[in-house]
């Protein structure tokens, strides 16, 4: 299985004491989400990760007349609070391996897509510096894929509380070493991991390009950047 140069750095740095949150950004379908997981699943570290596209950690029984989940919270989108709850559940957990192990065992709280949510950062900053105060073993990582809103809440409100691990696409290197790509395929294709076994049928190619990767960044990642919609009103006919 073959794992990028990020896999190791990632490794050592949550081999370390907390010092810092972690953050690992860049663009759509270059590996973020992949890469952490295998992390945290081969690591020796208890972890928790949280998905602020499936916000809802519990499992909803059909048949339970009583589910703890409601589904007014399966449709509500993920807030300031659903950070504080991850938050609060991870420090426990941390808390409690800590008593029963060696001090410099940390648990792994991850959060992915953490820019979807309003003023994360704000909040993000005051868990932290709580944590720093009391000196909780817990590692945090922090994952994006919207680049400018990242750097918007980084430069704002975490100065100097963070590490950044940056994922860009992939290189002709990688994509020859995992995917026996030609040079011609790769100026062709890209470095798109998840859409490298699609080549031999273009149309499905094209069509996996446009879903996974033009409609998400026109769709979500453009709209949602506040200098976008202000230029646009300004634009707009009186």
């Amino acid at each position: 299985m073959f794992q990028r140069s990020h896999f190791q750095t990632l490794v050592q740095r949550l081999g370390e004491q907390s010092q810092h949150l972690i953050v690992v950004a860049g663009p759509r379908q270059v590996g973020k989400t992949t890469l952490v997981r295998r992390v945290l699943e081969q690591g020796a570290h208890t972890y928790d990760f949280a998905s602020t596209d499936n916000p809802c950690s519990q499992t909803i029984d059909p048949f339970n007349p009583n589910p703890q989940t409601t589904q007014a919270q399966l449709s509500s989108a993920p807030d300031a609070q659903w950070i504080i709850q991850q938050w609060a559940e991870a420090r426990a957990k941390a808390q409690s391996v800590q008593s029963q192990a060696s001090q410099s065992h940390c648990h792994i709280l991850a959060l992915d897509e953490i820019q979807k949510i309003p003023r994360w950062a704000d909040v993000i900053k005051g868990l932290w510096d709580e944590d720093r105060a009391q000196g909780t073993p817990l590692h945090v990582l922090l994952l994006g894929s919207s680049p400018w809103q990242i750097q918007k809440g980084l430069t704002e409100s975490l100065v100097g509380r963070y590490e950044l691990l940056k994922m860009s696409h992939w290189s002709y290197a990688e994509m020859q070493e995992a995917f026996n790509f030609s040079c011609d395929e790769y100026v062709y294709f890209g470095g798109y991991p998840g859409a490298a076994k699609l080549i031999n049928d273009l149309r499905r190619w094209r069509s996996y390009l446009i879903d996974s990767f033009i409609a998400p960044i026109i769709g979500t990642d453009i709209l949602q950047m506040q200098p976008s919609q202000q230029t646009c009103l300004a634009e707009k006919p009186v």
